[in-house]
C-alpha cells in the first residue's frame, strides 16, 4: 500500500516520496508551496462547469492541478492510504465515483433542500467521494471546488475558509462512521443565496 511518504511510486521521483512535477521541486517543502499557490490562482478563476458526473470531477482536478502535475485530472492507478487509512482499490474507482454521483443526480443534485438537509446530503457524498480518493494528490481541494459548485447550484454559497477549517477532521471522523461532523463543517460555510 502506498501512502504520501512512500518510497516506491511510480508518481514519485526515484528514491524520494516527493511526487513529480511541472517545476521540478524537489522537497516537499518546496512542492507544497508551488502547489498551495499554483491551486490557490486557479481557484479563484472560473470553475468547469458540468453535469456533477465523474468527468466533471476530473476536469475540476485538471483546472486545479494543471500547473502543477501531468497528470492532472486523471484516475489514479496505485493503491494508496493516509496513515492506516486504505483508499479504495484503484481497479474499483472509475465504477464506484460514476454510481455515486449517479445517485447523487438521481437525488436533483441536491436542489429545493433546505439548508440542514443540503448539509447532511453533502456530507455524505463528500465522505464517500474521500474514501474512494480518486486521484493521487488533491482530492481534498477538489471535492471542496465540486461542492462549492453543487452548492451554487442548489441555492446557496460556500465560504470556502469556513470549510478548510474543519474539513480533515471531518474526513477522518467519517472514516470512523460520523457524518455529523462534515454536515456541521458544511452548515457552517453555507450562505443562502437570496433570490
Amino acid at each position: 500500500m502506498i501512502t504520501r511518504y512512500s518510497l516506491d511510486d511510480a508518481y514519485t521521483y526515484a528514491d524520494s516520496p516527493v511526487l513529480k512535477n511541472k517545476a521540478n521541486h524537489t522537497t516537499q517543502e518546496a512542492l507544497d508551496k508551488f502547489e498551495r499557490l499554483s491551486t490557490a490562482l486557479r481557484q479563484i478563476q472560473d470553475l468547469p462547469e458540468g453535469g456533477f458526473d465523474y468527468p466533471h470531477l476530473k476536469a475540476l482536478h485538471r483546472h486545479l492541478f494543471q500547473d502543477v502535475y501531468d497528470w492532472a485530472g486523471e484516475e489514479r492507478n496505485i493503491p494508496i492510504s493516509k496513515g492506516s487509512t486504505p483508499f479504495a482499490n484503484p481497479r474499483c474507482i472509475h465504477g464506484c465515483v460514476t454510481a455515486l454521483l449517479a445517485q447523487l443526480a438521481r437525488e436533483n443534485h441536491l436542489q429545493g433542500l433546505a439548508p440542514e438537509d443540503f448539509a447532511k446530503r453533502a456530507a455524505h457524498y463528500m465522505l464517500e467521494l474521500n474514501m474512494l480518493h480518486p486521484f493521487r494528490e488533491g482530492n481534498g481541494r477538489t471535492c471542496r471546488s465540486f461542492l462549492s459548485l453543487l452548492a451554487q447550484n442548489a441555492g446557496f454559497d460556500i465560504d470556502m475558509t469556513q470549510l478548510r477549517a474543519g474539513w480533515l477532521d471531518a474526513c477522518i471522523e467519517g472514516v470512523n462512521g460520523s457524518e455529523e461532523p462534515m454536515q456541521d463543517v458544511i452548515v457552517r460555510a453555507l450562505v443562502v443565496l437570496e433570490g
